[in-house]
């Protein structure tokens, strides 16, 4: 049955937040009857990685359920693309489903809400996995804990960060409403987190070299609070979408990149904070 399903390639990249994402995409499509291939090139790629904040592929691949393109049969996804009735290249974070051919290649990040919620069982399957992630997934949060995510190295270049605004609205409605509240901070950026007088009732504060430096185990560390006020980040609205419970208290910002859409604006299920990128640094 090989020859006869659709195919698609699907290209993975960026850090563990994105690469979920996709992987709910290639779920979604192996569901739909698609034969799915993933590309991982993007992490031995070294001139991708040039121009890329250095990720790795956190997850194993054996443990995806899908097949893993060779160089050779990402070359002839991608030759088949000449011939345009019978394929398809879709980028960004929408696919057009209506427009699938025989060859597909999905290169993009596939950040929508509503591929999470498909592929969110496959997902919790996916990670639970890692040794720590089902223990931290199932484990009952201790009551008024709050996770706080600063996320900047990165987004500064880009005119991307949160600003102090947002974390001080977020964190004046969260002790307002959560009975016994408390709250860790996890950053990429622990000296501006502690160089501002806000953070100063942070219970912990974690860095990228907590939990061994690994992002499988941040990520899993991440899933036992109660309430979360998340960045801008994939890496924390996925957290805070796993690990949250019903009567989780949950703050992201709005917009979530200054400038432009994203498919995250349009997610009504939490608290948002209207946040603009002050020219603080100019």
């Amino acid at each position: 049955d090989g020859i006869s399903k659709k195919k698609a390639l699907v290209i993975i990249k960026g850090g563990l937040g994105n690469q979920l994402f996709q992987l709910s995409l290639c779920n979604l499509l192996k569901v739909q009857g698609f034969d799915v291939y993933i590309d991982i090139n993007f992490y031995q790629n070294k001139e991708l990685l040039k121009h890329n904040t250095k990720r790795h592929l956190e997850l194993s691949v054996k443990e995806l359920n899908f097949k893993i393109a060779s160089k050779n049969t990402a070359k002839w996804f991608y030759k088949m693309q000449k011939i345009k009735t019978i394929s398809n290249y879709q980028k960004g974070h929408n696919y057009n489903l209506e427009q699938l051919r025989y060859f597909n290649i999905f290169d993009g990040y596939w950040q929508n809400t509503e591929n999470l919620n498909f592929s969110i069982e496959y997902l919790k399957n996916v990670l639970s996995n890692q040794a720590q992630f089902e223990k931290d997934l199932n484990s009952k949060p201790v009551k008024g804990s709050t996770l706080i995510h600063v996320r900047r190295t990165d987004y500064v270049g880009l005119n991307q960060e949160l600003n102090i605004q947002y974390y001080s609205e977020a964190l004046s409605l969260a002790s307002n409403e959560i009975e016994n509240f408390y709250f860790d901070v996890f950053t990429d950026d622990i000296d501006w987190v502690n160089k501002n007088p806000l953070f100063g009732n942070a219970n912990k504060i974690y860095d990228s070299n907590s939990f061994e430096g690994s992002s499988i185990k941040t990520f899993s560390e991440m899933l036992g609070y109660e309430n979360y006020i998340i960045s801008n980040s994939t890496f924390s609205f996925l957290a805070a979408y796993i690990g949250g419970k019903s009567n989780s208290k949950i703050v992201k910002p709005y917009p979530w990149f200054p400038n432009r859409k994203h498919n995250f604006d349009n997610f009504s299920k939490w608290t948002n904070i209207n946040w603009k990128l002050e020219n603080e640094r100019f």
